[in-house]
């Protein structure tokens, strides 16, 4: 009796030994899915990150570019403005668009 008590016992042990380690090996599996599955997930993020970050990059490359246009644009415009401004252009424009003569100028007419 002590002998198949003893026997009991021990494939009692043998069984409960062989349940833990198949429930290690589950218990390991699903942690490295789980492990697998946030390596993924961090992965599909900053390959996200990268294309927003390089669409973002680009957006400033084109304001940069437009601002810089921009510049030089008003850059003229100032320019023109100050330009405008001196008496040469003010008699440029007199003589050529309005027709006007200096005081002292020959005028010389076509026949019609």
């Amino acid at each position: 009796m002590i002998v198949s008590n003893f026997l009991g016992t021990l494939i009692l042990r043998f069984k409960v030994g062989i349940q833990m380690r198949k429930l290690k090996k589950i218990i390991f599996r699903v942690t490295f899915i789980i492990t697998i599955l946030i390596f993924l997930m961090f992965g599909v993020q900053g390959y996200q990150l990268n294309r927003l970050i390089k669409r973002v990059d680009e957006q400033i490359g084109a304001d940069r570019k437009e601002l810089e246009d921009s510049k030089k644009q008003l850059n003229k415009l100032e320019n023109e403005i100050t330009k405008m401004d001196t008496p040469e252009y003010i008699e440029k424009i007199a003589r050529e668009e309005l027709g006007m003569v200096k005081k002292d100028d020959i005028v010389f007419r076509e026949k019609k």
